[in-house]
């Protein structure tokens, strides 16, 4: 952890660019394959635009403990083509070791109020119906269960179902009160 006992929320560093573009082939291999020239500039630009809104609508940030980069958490708009003020979450720790330790906890308790704060109107994120300590997290900030994607993601033995979670801004609101 840092000094102040939280996770550090922050811009990617240049240097970690090339670190980004190897676990972007972890979630898109294919794509990867078929044109990582494309791929090593949209990695470029995530890093150049991390730390604030990007044009794109998005604010992407390192996690940071101990000067370590530990993970990403990101609100994205333009990517997924949502409707105006709309985002997706994603949220990831690259080691196993530092999962189970209320990370996440911390760094959503950052960074859900900058996206609210940016007019978001609804935040929403899925993940694997396995993952139960992450939908445990999207539940403690309030987040709804809206349904479940089968078959939506793909794992290595099997197309996985999918647990999909909103908040609301007008949810938010009446639990920050």
């Amino acid at each position: 952890m840092s000094a102040s006992g939280l996770p550090i929320l922050r811009a990617y560093k240049r240097d970690e660019a090339a670190f980004l573009f190897e676990r972007l082939k972890v979630w898109l291999p294919d794509e990867i394959r078929a044109n990582p020239g494309h791929w090593r500039d949209v990695v470029h630009k995530r890093v150049a635009e991390s730390g604030r809104w990007s044009n794109d609508g998005a604010l992407d940030y390192a996690i940071e403990i101990d000067g370590r980069l530990v993970g990403a958490v990101q609100a994205q708009n333009g990517l997924f083509r949502l409707p105006r003020n709309v985002y997706e979450l994603g949220i990831e720790l690259y080691e196993t070791a530092d999962h189970g330790h209320s990370l996440g906890t911390a760094v959503l308790h950052q960074f859900i109020p900058q996206v609210f704060q940016h007019s978001a109107l609804r935040l929403q994120g899925h993940t694997h119906i396995e993952n139960e300590p992450m939908r445990r997290l999207f539940r403690r900030f309030g987040f709804v269960q809206e349904g479940i994607l089968q078959d939506y993601w793909p794992l290595p033995d099997r197309c996985g179902d999918v647990a999909l979670y909103a908040l609301t801004a007008r949810n938010y609101a009446n639990l920050s009160r």
